[in-house]
């Protein structure tokens, strides 16, 4: 079930009730939430698992009416990233119960509610994310299905064209550096920047816009190298799904990232043009330290669904068992 239908959102292959055609606004709000409860009251689920805060608060409520025993609310990036007024909000939400189970991504977005209220941490657990080990794809085929050049380095970044993801540092560090195409698979605000930029840094840039599930793989197979120089991740679902295709990774030194790929990949101050310009360099022009990296990254664990999903049973079945709130 989904407040409002967002083509970022890879749910093509469940089945998906929308509450709304878009975003709700104000005046929105109370009737999305009314067919939300209405729907709650039919199905009466067991649990309901919640993301974003917004959304968060609009189905826990429900939920909390409907009588829902388990209520679990997931962030998957740090608490307030949209807005310092969600931390004092979720701090109260947490603690007073409207949650019943409140799940980070990751060790690094977890410690920052560690001064939030005893009550609201008590409620709290790691669990972190996981993705599907895809099929090998040819290399060859998938550049041709994207129309990018075989003797091409393809550096890809995968995500949102936002703020938060940071696009602009490739850009700026591509450029000089020969036979490389940067390939940015994602919509936003900041693309006319970006394509801008790209030009004036006589960057060659690629701009794919909304990738399908059901295509993204092949883009996978289709690149060199992964590069993620975003300010704010939590367990970045394209980090993994890179890692998961075979790529080497090149990333920022936010906490999140290291969190996920320790010793396994290549960092770089998020701002650090300079930096970024020397790694990316070197990995396109040294095909024995990129064999490395990728050697490195393709030995890391990074957890298989199939843990996932029994960590979130198990919080479902506890809820199931004590339905009380703890203290």
């Amino acid at each position: 079930m989904g407040i409002y239908r967002s083509a970022a959102a890879n749910v093509d292959t469940v089945d998906f009730v929308v509450l709304a055609d878009a975003r709700p606004g104000t005046r929105q709000v109370i009737p999305v939430w009314w067919r939300l409860l209405r729907l709650l009251r039919r199905e009466r689920p067991v649990a309901v698992i919640l993301h974003t805060q917004v959304a968060g608060l609009l189905g826990a409520t429900a939920a909390l009416v409907a009588r829902v025993p388990s209520r679990i609310i997931i962030h998957h990036i740090n608490v307030g990233v949209s807005g310092r007024l969600f931390r004092p909000i979720e701090a109260l939400a947490g603690s007073v119960g409207l949650y019943t189970d409140i799940v980070f991504v990751g060790t690094a977005i977890h410690d920052e509610v560690r001064r939030f209220p005893r009550r609201y941490r008590a409620r709290t657990e790691v669990i972190p994310n996981a993705v599907e080990i895809p099929e090998p794809v040819d290399g060859a085929a998938a550049r041709a299905r994207f129309d990018l050049d075989p003797d091409e380095f393809v550096v890809l970044a995968v995500g949102a064209l936002t703020d938060q993801k940071n696009h602009e540092v490739l850009v700026r560090a591509l450029a000089g550096v020969p036979r490389s195409t940067l390939v940015l698979a994602g919509e936003g605000p900041r693309a006319e920047m970006l394509r801008a930029l790209a030009a004036d840094n006589e960057v060659n840039l690629r701009m794919l816009g909304h990738i399908a599930p059901a295509d993204v793989f092949a883009l996978y197979g289709a690149a060199d190298l992964y590069a993620m120089p975003s300010r704010a991740e939590g367990r970045s679902l394209a980090l993994l799904d890179a890692v998961s295709a075979g790529l080497p990774v090149v990333l920022s030194d936010i906490g999140q990232n290291v969190e996920v790929m320790g010793d396994a990949a290549r960092y770089c101050p998020t701002e650090d043009v300079a930096c970024w310009h020397r790694c990316l360099a070197e990995l396109v022009g040294d095909p024995a330290a990129l064999a490395t990296l990728r050697a490195a990254c393709s030995a890391h664990d990074i957890g298989t669904v199939e843990q996932v999903v029994d960590a979130y049973a198990a919080c479902i079945e506890r809820r199931r068992r004590t339905p009380s709130d703890r203290s």
